[in-house]
């Protein structure tokens, strides 16, 4: 491992290795418990320096679902280190979706819809922000007790707009065409027409002749099943 200058004159240094296969296993052997792993995030973010350009993109950086923040198994020590960083750097919007994607994951949707309203006054509203804004309504409608069958499939209606919306504003982006056919699957589920789904499969079509992700054709496949199965 070697050091290098960054930026001498504001003590500004930085560490690097021959291959990233070493940083890993030092990473791995270094570092190889939640506690170790947990302060030595919590000091780099107790010491960053958002007007350092390289200090920043370690921000960036340390939120990695591999060797960031996301390979620590608790999540609740994961939304704490989420929110030292929203705290240090609240323009970065990064922090923002990983801290509202854990919220989502163990449907804490009261807390999920607070912290995406503080995201957006934050950072605006964003691509992935405005899905997540569609998968909380999904969820809403699924969870949401003592509610009627009428309701939920109003909550799904509004996902569904939202979520059409999304593609329009997002053609480039292959996970809005997944969450609106997500939505149009619970739709069809609860007795909406099947033309919901098939409109909904017809976008991300569409849109696979522009985007051409390789993960595309098989959420194809996969939303089509769901459709003959429901018919």
């Amino acid at each position: 491992m070697d050091e290098y200058d960054i930026d001498p004159k504001e003590g500004v240094y930085g560490w690097a290795t021959r291959h990233v296969v070493v940083a890993r296993r030092i990473t791995d052997y270094k570092f190889s418990s939640l506690q170790e792993m947990s302060v030595l995030f919590q000091t780099i973010i107790a010491n960053i320096n958002p007007a350092v350009p390289i200090e920043l993109q370690s921000v960036r950086d340390i939120c990695d679902r591999e060797y960031g923040i996301g390979r620590l198994g608790d999540t609740k020590e994961r939304q704490k280190l989420y929110r030292l960083l929203i705290e240090a750097v609240p323009g970065e919007r990064i922090p923002w979706h990983r801290l509202i994607r854990e919220l989502l994951s163990e449907e804490n949707l009261e807390e999920t819809e607070y912290v995406i309203r503080n995201a957006e006054k934050s950072v605006g509203s964003d691509t992935p922000i405005d899905r997540y804004r569609v998968r909380l309504l999904l969820s809403r409608a699924q969870k949401t007790l003592k509610i009627s069958t009428g309701d939920r499939v109003a909550m799904l209606r509004r996902a569904y707009e939202m979520a059409s919306r999304n593609t329009e504003k997002h053609k480039w982006d292959k996970l809005s065409y997944f969450t609106l056919c997500d939505v149009a699957v619970q739709l069809v589920q609860r007795g909406e027409n099947k033309y919901v789904l098939e409109e909904a499969i017809d976008k991300l079509k569409t849109a696979y002749n522009t985007i051409l992700d390789p993960e595309m054709p098989r959420k194809i496949r996969d939303y089509q099943d769901a459709l003959d199965r429901i018919l």
